[in-house]
């Protein structure tokens, strides 16, 4: 079985998924409710009463190893709920999503139950401790003393011994929500708007994943146009993020002309796709079916003349910064994340490929049509600050070749097969999909019964980050905590799924 994170990219994915599929039939059919495929993923069903020996299963069978846990949420309605678990090995690109059944009544205390069950095999869990807040900070030892940074859903408390990490704590309450019913008054469409709200860097991709999720569930296939679109907007808002990050990292080391050109470069593409969508932080663009509206010829081809000069003008900011003697000394061996630490921590996207990974979503289990352009992914070796930097240009010029192919080969015809979503009256079905998001894979898993969405999960990739952050920051200096939190791109959007 081929290692995704040793090698660039996989096996056919459905193999695996029928490998495992038959071993958790064999090894733990007794124990569970329902294993069943759903699009890409696999869906496994048991009771509070046998999760403690499945997760044993889990961790301990080789015909299993499932050690990596990506997320953690709760789903399903207040008088019978659920906690959704994502989880993952290192030799597969897809899920198992873990649904462990409540107990009737006293809900909060079965979650806490549940919880410690999974902290006794996976130790990501400990971001979704509902006693991860503010009351268990850190306590100054001898010698020490605490000092308090915030950021953007989370704060994190360090103690210091002179200037180094000793130990840290991250406190994620200020991102807390109550979310187990907040999709419940919403119709589908409203559902799609609100899904942009997961990543406001970047919020076409909660958008995606979720029109993604629900069309596979119907088999619908959407119009070519449609999907060079899709794959165009997706590009954009790689970039808008991806310069937003190059913006804050400029701002962190005082490069001012940096992170002024980075802006300036966002805003230019921001008035493009708000002249597409009519919005710049909610775009509310994706529909079930396609996209909500076409994009005339002029600004297609206005948008590819443009395209060179971009290239031009982002290459001068990465010559200010990564060609700068002292800001490559900044953060050379800053914050390094080795190959193995990043796949333990269950790490997606561009903070992986900058450990020595090539896995990226849009070369497998395309839903789009990423297949038909040329592209290459970007990957470093040492994973350090100066790596991830270095890569988030890399895969701007990548987006930058990926929208000249869409513009040049984007098919006439529709932008939307319009389905009436009032009539539908489905059995209960799960629903899943993914996607490659700037920060790193994003997943949704739901269930819908009728026309009513049963269970509603979104995991994002800035979870996992934020996780490892704890691990990465001891023994660093205290004035890189900004960098290497910086470094990792943590959206606060994503950070509000996992609380219960």
């Amino acid at each position: 079985m081929e290692d995704i994170y040793n090698n660039g990219y996989l096996p056919p994915g459905a193999i695996l998924q029928d490998r495992l599929e038959k071993a958790l039939q064999q090894f733990l059919g007794n124990s569970a409710s329902k294993i069943i495929k759903t699009g890409q993923d696999i869906l496994m069903e048991v009771s509070q009463e046998v999760l403690g020996p499945v997760l044993t299963e889990f961790i301990s069978n080789p015909e299993i190893s499932l050690t990596i846990l990506k997320g953690l949420s709760s789903g399903g309605s207040k008088e019978a709920g659920s906690i959704i678990a994502d989880l993952s090995g290192k030799n597969i690109s897809f899920s198992l999503f873990l649904k462990v059944r409540l107990k009737d009544g006293q809900i909060n205390k079965n979650q806490a139950a549940i919880l410690r069950l999974f902290a006794q095999s996976y130790k990501q869990t400990r971001f979704c401790l509902t006693d991860h807040g503010p009351e268990n900070k850190l306590e100054p030892g001898v010698g020490t003393y605490n000092q308090v940074v915030e950021f953007d859903g989370f704060d994190i408390d360090l103690s210091l011994e002179e200037e180094t990490i000793n130990t840290v704590f991250i406190d994620t309450s200020p991102a807390r929500i109550i979310k187990s019913d907040f999709f419940y008054d919403l119709n589908i469409d409203q559902l799609i708007a609100y899904m942009g709200r997961f990543d406001y860097n970047a919020g076409i991709f909660g958008e995606l994943v979720f029109c993604q999720a629900l069309e596979e569930l119907l088999q619908l296939e959407i119009p070519k146009r449609a999907k060079y679109i899709r794959m165009l907007m997706s590009e954009l808002f790689r970039m808008i993020n991806h310069l937003e990050y190059i913006s804050n990292i400029s701002s962190i080391l005082d490069y001012d002309i940096a992170r002024n050109l980075a802006l300036l470069e966002k805003e230019k593409i921001l008035r493009t796709t708000e002249i597409i969508t009519g919005a710049r932080v909610i775009p509310n663009y994706m529909k079930i079916g396609g996209v909500r509206a076409d994009i005339g010829s002029d600004l297609l081809k206005k948008l590819k003349r443009q395209l060179p000069l971009m290239y031009k003008k982002i290459k001068r900011i990465e010559n200010i910064l990564i060609r700068d003697f002292v800001l490559v000394e900044r953060t050379t061996n800053i914050g390094t994340i080795t190959k193995q630490l990043a796949v333990e921590f269950g790490i997606s996207g561009p903070n992986l490929r900058a450990s020595g990974s090539r896995h990226d979503r849009r070369k497998e289990n395309d839903h789009i049509s990423y297949g038909d352009l040329h592209f290459t992914v970007p990957y470093g070796r040492k994973g350090d600050c100066l790596e991830r930097i270095s890569i988030r240009f890399a895969e701007i010029y990548q987006s930058l070749k990926i929208i000249g192919q869409v513009v040049s080969k984007i098919p006439m015809g529709p932008v939307i097969k319009k389905i009436n979503l009032s009539h539908l009256d489905l059995n209960l079905s799960a629903f899943t999909s993914s996607v490659e998001c700037p920060h790193g894979e994003m997943k949704i898993f739901g269930e819908m019964e009728g026309k009513t969405l049963q269970s509603l999960a979104v995991f994002g990739p800035s979870k996992s980050s934020l996780s490892l952050a704890e691990t990465l920051l001891v023994g660093s200096s205290f004035e890189d905590t900004r960098l290497i939190i910086a470094s990792l791109d943590i959206s606060g959007g994503e950070l509000m799924e996992y609380y219960f």
